[in-house]
C-alpha cells in the first residue's frame, strides 16, 4: 500500500501568489516573479524565474524532531545565474552550524549536498555529497528524494540511490519553528521548474521512491490524448480545447487512447489547417500544420467509415473499370479502377460510380448502380437496379449486363482502398495497411489488406497502384497485423542488402525515414495477420540465461535467450522466419534467418522446440512462428526480449539481494554491498526495462501500485552518474581465486 505524505504540493492553483496542500491546505506563499504557467510530468508545475524567487511554507512543515522523513518532488533546473552554491529546499537560515535541514546544488549545478544538523556546535550532524552528476542540470525532468533514516541521510536521483552518509553520535533532533523554503534561503535559487513536493514523516524505500517517479509513456484509457514536450512534460486532454496557446510551445510528443483520435487546428477555434490523426506521432511538426497546434478535438476512432476510393475485385479475378462510357473488366488497377460508393438520394441503397463522375451505360442504356450488400461476406456484394429486380451480370468479353436472374449475378469483393486526404481512412480492419504519403500519416493513403479475395496480402507490383510505388512515408496496421516491406517489386531483394532491402513492421511506423528501407522506397509488401502464441502452442518460455558457444578450441560465454515452444502432438514441419536479420541455434545446428528467410523444423519426440538466440543489447530480433495447420499469411510473433523485460520489470523488492544459485548460495557479495546499495542497482535495471512497454502488452502494476510501460521507441540510460555503480557478485565455491564479475550499469540502454 502506497505510503500517504504528511503535505503535498501539486501547484495546481492557475492565479495568485499562495499553493496549497492538497491534504491539509497548508499554505505556501510564492514571492519574486514565481508563475504558474508551467506544465510537470504529471500535471501542473511551478516556475522560479528569478536567483531570489522562492516559495515558503511555514515552520510546521519542517518539525520533524528526531523521527524519520522523506522530501520528494520533480524538478527540471533550466539555469544557475553563474552561482557555484545555490539552495533548493530546507530550513538553515544560516552559514554555519544550527538546527535545520538542507538541500543545496553545488559545483556548477553539477552536484547535490543533503545535511542535517541539530544546534551551532554541529550536534548529529549528518551530511551527504553526490558525485558529479552530468545529467543534473540538462533541461529535462529529473525526480529528487531526500530520506533522513536514522542517522543516515541519503539522495535519490531519478529512482537511483547517488549519495548516503551518516551521523556518528546520534540523530539530529530538528524542531526549529523557522520556515521551510522551497528555493532561496541562505543563498540563492537556481531558475527551475518543480513538480509534485511531496513531504513524508517515514522514510520511505527504494521501490517506494520509484513509484513515484512519473511513468514514461503511461497507459492512456479511451477518450483521452496526451501532450508530451521534450523535457517530459505530459498533459493528459479529455475534451475539445479551443486555444492550445496556454500550453508551451516545447510539447512535441501526441500520444492516443484506446479507440481514440484527434483533430489538430492550426489556428485557435477549431479554424486554420487541420489533420485528422488516428495514431501517435513523436514530433507534432511533422504533421499537415507544421507547427504546433493553436486547437484540438477528441475524437472517437472507432466504427468511423472509410469514405474515399475502391478497388472493387470482380468474378474474373480482374477489377472493375470503366472503359469510356460502359463497365468493364481489366487486369490492372490504375486510375481507371477507382469507384465511390455514394449516397443517392432516392434510394435507401448507396450508388456505385466511378470516379469520373461520369454516367455508365450498361445494355445501351444509362445505368444507376445500386449496392446489394446482402452477401454473406462482409465486403462482398452484388449490384442491382432501382427497380430491385435486376442484377448486373458478367458477360464472356468482360463487360456486363443485367439479368433478371438472381443466380446469374456477378459478386463483387471490396479490394484496395485510395483515399484522397487522411480525413478519408477511416477504421482498420485486421489484415489492413495504411501507406501515407507523407510522414506523420497525411495526405494520399492506399488501404491494402490480406483478403484471400483479392491477393492474399502478396502486393507484389505497386506500380498496379496509381501514384503508390515510391510514394510511402508512414504507415498504420490494422489490429493483429504485421507487415513486410520490400524495397523492389515482386519481393527481389540482393542478398548483400538484405538489410536494406526489406524489413517487417509490427507497429505503427510516423516516419519511414528512420527504418531500414527508407522514405519513399517501397514497392511491394506481404502482409501477414499475428495470431496470439496461446492459440497455437501448449506452452511457450521466454529465458535469459548464460549461454556458451565453442570458438577454437575454447567455450565462449554470452547472453541468450531460450525460447521453449511445445506443441499437440503430431503438429509437423513448423517454420520459423525472423522480424530482422539474426542466427539462432536449435539443437546444436545454427541457422541465419530472417524477414523472408526461413527454416523448418519439426517438434522432438516431447513435442518441444527450443530456439536460442543471443541477447545482444535490449533489444532482439522477434521470432516469427508458423505451423502447418495455419493459412499461409498467419504467423505467431515473439520477442524473446519482451518476455525478459516483463520478468525484470516486475522484479519483488530484494529479489536481486537474495538471488541464489542453483547451489542455493547467494550470489551477491554483501560484505562488499548493502542492502540499500542493491536495492538501488536493481531499481536502475528495471527502470531500464519497465519505462518501456510494447504496444502489444498490458500495464502490468508493480507491487508499490504504479504502473510502468514499456515502449520500444523510448531511450532510458543508466548512467545516471558519471562514476557508475558497480555490483561484484560473490565466486562460487569451485572457483577459487578467480576474478570477482563485475556488473556495470552505466552502459545500459533500451
Amino acid at each position: 500500500m502506497a505510503v500517504q505524505p504528511k503535505y503535498h504540493w501539486q501547484f495546481s492553483e492557475k492565479e495568485g501568489n499562495i499553493a496549497r496542500d492538497t491534504i491539509g491546505s497548508v499554505e505556501g506563499r510564492l514571492h519574486r516573479s514565481i508563475a504558474w504557467d508551467g506544465h510537470g510530468r504529471i500535471g501542473a508545475a511551478v516556475r522560479f524565474p528569478s536567483r531570489e524567487s522562492r516559495l515558503v511554507f511555514g515552520p510546521e512543515v519542517g518539525q520533524f524532531g528526531t523521527s524519520d522523513f522523506t522530501v520528494a518532488f520533480g524538478i527540471k533546473i533550466m539555469g544557475i545565474h553563474d552561482q557555484n552554491d545555490l539552495d533548493i529546499i530546507g530550513t538553515r537560515s544560516m552559514s554555519g552550524h544550527g538546527n535545520w535541514f538542507s538541500l543545496r546544488l553545488q559545483d556548477k549545478g553539477r552536484r547535490l549536498t543533503f545535511a542535517v544538523d541539530e544546534n551551532s556546535k554541529g550536534k548529529h550532524h549528518a551530511n551527504t555529497k553526490t558525485p558529479r552528476l552530468s545529467n543534473l542540470s540538462d533541461k529535462q525532468w529529473h525526480h529528487i528524494a531526500l530520506v533522513r533514516e536514522g542517522r543516515t541521510v541519503k539522495v535519490y536521483l531519478d529512482g537511483t540511490l547517488v549519495a548516503e552518509g551518516a551521523s556518528t553520535t546520534g540523530v539530529a533532533n530538528i524542531n526549529r519553528a523557522v520556515d521551510v523554503k522551497l528555493g532561496h534561503y541562505t543563498r540563492h535559487t537556481p531558475k527551475a521548474h518543480y513538480e509534485d513536493l511531496r513531504i513524508y514523516h517515514t522514510a520511505l524505500s527504494a521501490a517506494q521512491i520509484q513509484s513515484l517517479i512519473p511513468p514514461v509513456n503511461r497507459p492512456l484509457s479511451a477518450g483521452e490524448i496526451e501532450l508530451v514536450a521534450t523535457d517530459g512534460a505530459a498533459v493528459v486532454l479529455t475534451q475539445d480545447v479551443k486555444d492550445l496557446s496556454r500550453f508551451s510551445p516545447r510539447f512535441q510528443k501526441l500520444r492516443l487512447g484506446a479507440g481514440t483520435g484527434a483533430r489538430l487546428y492550426k489556428g485557435a477555434n477549431f479554424g486554420g489547417v487541420r489533420q485528422k490523426l488516428s495514431a501517435d506521432i513523436p514530433d507534432i511538426r511533422l504533421s499537415r500544420l507544421g507547427a504546433f497546434p493553436q486547437s484540438i478535438q477528441i475524437r472517437s476512432t472507432v466504427g468511423e467509415p472509410f469514405t474515399g476510393k475502391r478497388v472493387i475485385k470482380a468474378p474474373n479475378g480482374q477489377y472493375l473499370s470503366q472503359r469510356d462510357d460502359t463497365l468493364a473488366t481489366a487486369s490492372r488497377r490504375s486510375a481507371e479502377e477507382l469507384f465511390i460508393f455514394r449516397d443517392h438520394p432516392n434510394h435507401d441503397r448507396p450508388q456505385l460510380m466511378p470516379v469520373s463522375d461520369r454516367t455508365l451505360q450498361i445494355d445501351d442504356k444509362a445505368a444507376v448502380l445500386l449496392v446489394d450488400d446482402s452477401e454473406s461476406h462482409p465486403d462482398a456484394f452484388s449490384v442491382v437496379d432501382p427497380s430491385g429486380n435486376q442484377w448486373l451480370k458478367l458477360n464472356p468479353n468482360n463487360t456486363f449486363s443485367w439479368t433478371s436472374t438472381r443466380d446469374d449475378r456477378a459478386i463483387f469483393f471490396r479490394a484496395a482502398k485510395m483515399a484522397d486526404h487522411e480525413g478519408q481512412v477511416g477504421e482498420l480492419a485486421p489484415g489492413e495497411v495504411a501507406l501515407y504519403e507523407n510522414i506523420a500519416y497525411w495526405g494520399r493513403t492506399w488501404i491494402l489488406s490480406d483478403s484471400k479475395h483479392d491477393v492474399a496480402g502478396n502486393h507484389t507490383h505497386f506500380t498496379d497502384f496509381h501514384g503508390l510505388n515510391d510514394q510511402t512515408s508512414s504507415i498504420r496496421l490494422g489490429p493483429d497485423t504485421g507487415v513486410t516491406l520490400f524495397k523492389h517489386s515482386n519481393y527481389r531483394v540482393a542478398n548483400d542488402k538484405r538489410e536494406e532491402e526489406i524489413e517487417d513492421i509490427i507497429e505503427n511506423v510516423p516516419d519511414l525515414g528512420e527504418s531500414q528501407v527508407g522514405n519513399d522506397a517501397i514497392s511491394s509488401i506481404k502482409i501477414f495477420q499475428t495470431i496470439a502464441p496461446e492459440d497455437v502452442f501448449v506452452s511457450y518460455t521466454t529465458k535469459l540465461s548464460q549461454d556458451y558457444r565453442l570458438v577454437g578450441n575454447d567455450l565462449e560465454e554470452f547472453s541468450a535467450y531460450r525460447t521453449t515452444l511445445r506443441f499437440e502432438p503430431g503438429a509437423g514441419a513448423v517454420e520459423v522466419s525472423a522480424t530482422d536479420l539474426t542466427t539462432v541455434e536449435v539443437e546444436g545446428t545454427t541457422y541465419k534467418i530472417d524477414e523472408a528467410r526461413s527454416v523448418t523444423l519439426t517438434p522432438n519426440e516431447l513435442n518441444f522446440i527450443m530456439i536460442t538466440s543471443e541477447a545482444d543489447g535490449l533489444n532482439t530480433p522477434g521470432l516469427k512462428i508458423r505451423t502447418s495447420e495455419m493459412a499461409e499469411n498467419e504467423q505467431v510473433v515473439i520477442f524473446p526480449n519482451q518476455e525478459a523485460h516483463q520478468q525484470i520489470a516486475e522484479l519483488e523488492d530484494d529479489a536481486l539481494w537474495n538471488a541464489k544459485d542453483a547451489q542455493g548460495n547467494l550470489i551477491v557479495d554483501r560484505t562488499a554491498h548493502s542492502q540499500a546499495e542493491v536495492a538501488s542497482v536493481q531499481n536502475t535495471i528495471k527502470r531500464v526495462t519497465a519505462t518501456v512497454t510494447y504496444a502489444n502488452k498490458v500495464p502490468v502494476a508493480n507491487p508499490s501500485g504504479s504502473s510502468r510501460v514499456l515502449s520500444s521507441e523510448r531511450v532510458v540510460s543508466g548512467a545516471a552518474i558519471d562514476q557508475p555503480w558497480e555490483l561484484k557478485f560473490k565466486p562460487a565455491p569451485d572457483e577459487g581465486d578467480r576474478p570477482q564479475v563485475v556488473a556495470k550499469a552505466a552502459n545500459l540502454q533500451a
